[in-house]
């Protein structure tokens, strides 16, 4: 594989790149795999249009994981341009997410640097998702045509645009980046500028707030936010004192307890905080708090002077912590919330029950049964059931005609949706999507059930030959 090949690799999908290293130890030459593609795409153009149904599939036979990500990248990186759509529409059928995600976003940064607004019209019609990388690598290139571009876009992809662009711009020119926020629409949501402000608060967090005050005032508070969540991290006992005396306090306290902070210096902090404070931070920071150590994070709070984790404000925190111990390890989440909560396992047991028995319901029976206190076994089956009882009850019938009706009209589907949907329902869905002329809004529905229920998606691509299209 050639050096831009590999090096766009890194840089659009570190981790992935990082598993195909690891790939090479353990497949045979994964790459001399993927270059065995490229004779049969060179030399095509538009009088002899590639196979692309065929190279999808060679890519599919090209191995491993490693292999097929390898395969990918060349692929991308030898199609000739008047192959790009051909191949970006056959692409749904590459084998892994993993596949699927290098070779749309090689060819995507092949496609800008020739036609860079066919490329971004094509990501918003049939991928949005790729809106915002796409417009990051035009401004690298273009800014002024990026932005241009990117106000002629209704508000559905304006923001994604134009926050693009924004992302771009904040490590070396700040002031435009910032400038850029006045074409956003608040109507359509505030993550794009949430993004740009985390940038930007990296680069200069005082400079952010100062300039808070400038901007509109929807976006004003998520700027503070960056700002003061920028600024914690650095000197977290001087920003706790100047976000009590302002009068947001309550949003600016939730990031700086969001701070990359040892739990230790956040929870003596907080036992120190009035009453309606503990409870706002307690209750708006959970999710910070448990994300990387909830075991740890238990047994720092279950310590901490001034602070009691069987208070009714914790319950968020014990809950995200036991979903997270659960989901990861059973045994080591029994044993972690045993120790941090060894007086009072009715606060723990039937939600730890319930994160169980959703992940493994006949475990989860087994331990139960060895419960001693009659009662605590009662609360903790009656748990379990319920959790087996919600798994096995069939989603009411307006689910797969609201599904429908959205994916129709090219509204959003939610993950939850699909998940409800009994194995025909989905099956019938994935049918929908492939008959639905390439919506690709809504191409995570497909990648959503490749990767919960396999199985599924198995039954429907089995159905599916690999066509060449046309057209």
């Amino acid at each position: 594989m050639n050096r831009r090949a590999l090096t766009l690799l890194v840089s659009v999908a570190p981790a992935v790149a990082a598993g195909w290293v690891l790939a090479g130890w353990l497949l045979p030459d994964p790459q001399s795999q993927a270059r065995s593609l490229i004779p049969r795409i060179a030399g095509n153009d538009a009088h002899h249009p590639v196979d692309a149904a065929a190279l999808v599939q060679s890519v599919s036979a090209a191995g491993g994981s490693g292999a097929q990500m390898a395969a990918s990248i060349a692929l991308a990186d030898s199609t000739v341009p008047e192959d790009f759509l051909r191949l970006l529409e056959e692409s749904r059928f590459l084998p892994a997410h993993s596949s699927q995600a290098l070779f749309q976003r090689a060819i995507i940064h092949r496609w800008l640097a020739r036609d860079p607004a066919a490329a971004l019209r094509w990501c918003c019609e049939r991928y949005e998702t790729l809106v915002p990388d796409a417009m990051k690598a035009w401004a690298q290139a273009d800014p002024a045509a990026a932005n241009a571009f990117a106000l002629t876009l209704g508000a559905e992809f304006r923001n994604k645009a134009i926050g693009g662009i924004a992302e771009t711009l904040a490590a070396t020119n700040p002031d435009g980046a910032l400038k850029l926020i006045f074409q956003m629409s608040p109507d359509s949501g505030t993550s794009e500028a949430r993004a740009i402000f985390t940038k930007l608060a990296e680069h200069d967090a005082r400079w952010l707030l100062k300039a808070a005050d400038s901007l509109p005032p929807a976006f004003t508070a998520e700027a503070r936010s960056a700002a003061a969540k920028a600024m914690a991290g650095a000197e977290f006992a001087a920003t706790l004192t100047w976000a009590c005396d302002q009068p947001d306090r309550n949003p600016l306290l939730e990031s700086v307890f969001s701070a990359k902070i040892p739990p230790a210096t956040l929870l003596k902090a907080l036992a120190g905080l009035p009453p309606a404070q503990q409870k706002y931070v307690a209750w708006h920071s959970s999710y910070a708090w448990t994300r990387t150590d909830p075991a740890g994070f238990l047994k720092t709070l279950s310590q901490t002077p001034g602070l009691d984790l069987r208070d009714e404000m914790f319950s968020i925190v014990r809950t995200e912590a036991i979903i997270r111990l659960t989901n990861n390890d059973p045994a080591a989440a029994l044993a972690a919330l045993g120790a941090a909560l060894p007086d009072a396992p009715g606060l723990w047991s039937g939600e730890f029950a319930w994160a169980w028995a959703n992940k493994d319901p006949q475990a989860a029976r087994e331990w139960a049964a060895t419960l001693t206190d009659e009662s605590a076994r009662s609360a903790v089956l009656a748990k379990i059931t319920e959790a087996e009882a919600r798994a096995a009850k069939p989603p009411p019938a307006k689910g797969l005609e609201s599904i429908t009706a959205q994916m129709k009209s090219g509204g959003y589907v939610q993950d939850s949706e699909i998940a409800m949907l009994t194995t025909p329902e989905q099956v019938k869905v994935l049918d929908l999507m492939d008959d639905s002329k390439g919506d690709w809004r809504n191409s995570r529905v497909e990648d959503f059930i490749r990767s919960e229920h396999p199985a599924v998606y198995g039954q429907w691509l089995a159905r599916q030959p690999v066509t060449e299209k046309t057209g």
